[in-house]
């Protein structure tokens, strides 16, 4: 907030603008702003007017009174960071559900739980295929015509990674 500071030398007159509305006081009855607090204050004077509704003379001294100090100055600064901050949660937030978005294609796969073949159904191209158990290890399979052979893996729970020119879909199925 600026405060203007207008006084008259021959009228002994002092006019202050804060936030756009006059005051004005004599010498002897000048009070304070309520909140005001000198020590937070950058004063800058000059002998020109602090606006156009001010008279022009020589006679007359302007003052505009900076409210906003270093106090201010800081908690401005730290405002500015805690929403850049605020907007880089939102932006990561927004990109970790981008990537947990499910493809907009459909994968099924049949029958489950499975003793020999698990069939994949989607009308997507399949690029690859590959078979995690729940250790995290990559299990060896083999795939052709949209069907995994399972037979080779040992009775358990297992994540089937199916990657389509759409993207990678994620299957749980059971070998029993």
């Amino acid at each position: 907030m600026i405060l203007g500071y207008n006084y008259n030398k021959t009228t002994g007159v002092i006019t202050y603008n804060i936030a756009g509305t006059d005051l004005t006081l004599s010498v002897t009855g000048a009070t304070t702003v309520s909140g005001f607090d000198p020590a937070e204050l950058d004063v800058h004077s000059s002998p020109t007017r602090t606006s156009s509704t001010f008279a022009r003379n020589l006679d007359q001294t302007n003052m505009v009174l900076d409210l906003d100090g270093k106090e201010r100055k800081k908690e401005r600064k730290k405002e500015r960071k805690k929403e850049r901050k605020k907007e880089r949660k939102k932006e990561r937030k927004k990109e970790r559900k981008k990537e947990r978005k499910m493809p907009d294609y459909k994968i099924a796969i049949y029958p489950n739980p499975t003793s020999d073949i698990l069939n994949i159904q989607t009308d997507a191209k399949i690029n690859a295929v590959s078979v995690v158990d729940l250790t995290g290890r990559k299990q060896a399979v083999r795939f052709e015509n949209n069907r995994v052979d399972v037979r080779n893996l040992p009775a358990g729970t297992y994540i089937l990674n199916v990657e389509t020119e759409n993207g990678i879909s994620t299957e749980k199925f059971v070998r029993k």
